[in-house]
């Protein structure tokens, strides 16, 4: 091998090497026998293996400064528009990606508000129809209407069992003489009361629990309701910032 180096300096250094057959590859076009074509003008190198100390022989010399041609305008625009419309393609896949994950998400996130509010409305509905007057705390309720003596009540219904007429219920709230407690519920308090000389049981509910009192007075003007803790329903009233 015969290599020419040009120093800072200008001047021409001069070096001869041999290569062992391993370092000679790839076998067809050594890369060591090779410079790069922007340092041409600084190195030179020329390389053989027909004898021993060929490289005497071999005649190095230095290239002309490579220079890279000016680019071409009209590629240059080509490429450009080339490089936008293939950008295209992989804007509308990533756009069209990201809605139809967020759709995703939003039925997902709809159609669980929905049973939430579904399950919730059906917790609180069981929860009303559980009410301490009508299921729960048996004992309790048998024991409060242990309490009244209704045997000689006389009832001014209209026959349907659905208790007293309506113009008779609202003004019948002002008519009862509360005395004292006699049970609580979730939804309200049950008092001992006073009507006509008559005792009876009155359940209070606040203007909190009003969806519960409306609720439990519908229950109770079903018409023929029977059930075995109640002897009978004479009217619904409010009065004030309570239900009765």
């Amino acid at each position: 091998m015969r290599s020419l180096k040009m120093t800072e300096s200008g001047d021409i250094e001069e070096h001869y090497d041999c290569v062992i057959a391993e370092h000679w590859y790839p076998p067809e076009r050594p890369l060591g026998c090779y410079v790069n074509r922007y340092f041409q003008h600084l190195n030179a190198i020329g390389c053989c293996r027909d004898e021993s100390f060929c490289a005497s022989k071999l005649n190095v010399s230095f290239s002309p400064k490579w220079e890279e041609d000016p680019p071409d305008e009209s590629e240059s625009t080509s490429t450009e528009e080339k490089d936008s419309i293939e950008i295209w393609p992989v804007l509308v896949y990533v756009m069209s990606s990201i809605c139809i994950l967020a759709s995703c998400v939003f039925v997902v996130f709809t159609i669980q508000l929905h049973i939430r509010r579904r399950r919730r409305a059906k917790q609180d509905y069981t929860r009303e129809l559980s009410d301490p007057l009508i299921d729960n705390e048996v004992l309790e309720i048998r024991s409060i209407l242990d309490e009244l003596d209704l045997t000689t009540f006389d009832f001014a219904s209209t026959g349907s069992g659905s208790g007293l007429p309506l113009l008779v219920q609202i003004t019948i709230a002002r008519q009862i003489q509360l005395q004292h407690v006699i049970g609580c519920g979730r939804f309200g308090e049950v008092w001992l009361g006073n009507w006509k000389g008559e005792n009876v049981a009155v359940k209070i509910f606040s203007t909190v629990d009003e969806k519960s009192w409306f609720r439990e007075v519908e229950i109770y003007q079903t018409t023929m309701l029977r059930h075995e803790n109640l002897l009978g329903f004479i009217a619904a009233d409010n009065k004030g910032i309570i239900y009765d």
